[in-house]
């Protein structure tokens, strides 16, 4: 009898959580660019229920990119509206890349185990005063972006080859 409950609650939890509570999504700055010139690659988080953890992330290679990572580790999450629905959202990871070959490249989805915490009444006969009354669960969810085709071109004959620049220290006005 314990299983079944079990089962019942755990399926009560599972239909509190909707299929597009949470969302993981990349957002590319330019769908077609020259060899070598940078687009921003954008990855998402967007939640409708509450998160209390993450398991097995990972992000595509980038083959054929030479790739520069930004910090993100102070992203906070903040409100935003997708398809119609408010969301509260954060980036999970950012970068420049740079195209090394001419063609379609392709990113690979980035996939990553969402853990949501989901409150359901139960059905036990327990005083709500002793700590009856809810349980808690904790959901996984697998979250995954599509594949996305990024058309590169050559540079046109005769221009000068795009080059990276990294900038080491901040320029310095001298007065």
């Amino acid at each position: 009898l314990g299983d079944v409950y079990k089962r019942q609650i755990e399926e009560e939890a599972q239909g509190q959580i909707a299929k597009d509570d949470l969302l993981l999504r990349v957002h590319i700055s330019k769908q077609s660019v020259f060899k070598g010139e940078p687009l921003l690659a954008t990855f998402k988080l967007y939640r409708r229920v509450a998160i209390v953890g993450y398991e097995d992330i990972k992000f595509p290679s980038f083959n054929g990119f030479w790739t520069q990572d930004i910090d993100v580790s102070n992203a906070m999450w903040q409100r935003e509206t997708l398809n119609g629905k408010v969301y509260e959202s954060t980036v999970v990871k950012e970068c420049l890349l740079y195209p090394q070959q001419a063609g379609t490249l392709v990113i690979e989805p980035a996939t990553i185990t969402a853990i949501a915490q989901v409150i359901v009444q139960s059905r036990r006969n327990i005083d709500p005063f002793f700590g009856g009354g809810h349980e808690v669960y904790n959901l996984r969810r697998k979250l995954q972006t599509p594949r996305v085709n990024i058309t590169v071109k050559e540079l046109p004959a005769g221009a000068p080859a795009l080059s990276l620049i990294h900038i080491s220290e901040p320029t310095r006005r001298r007065g």
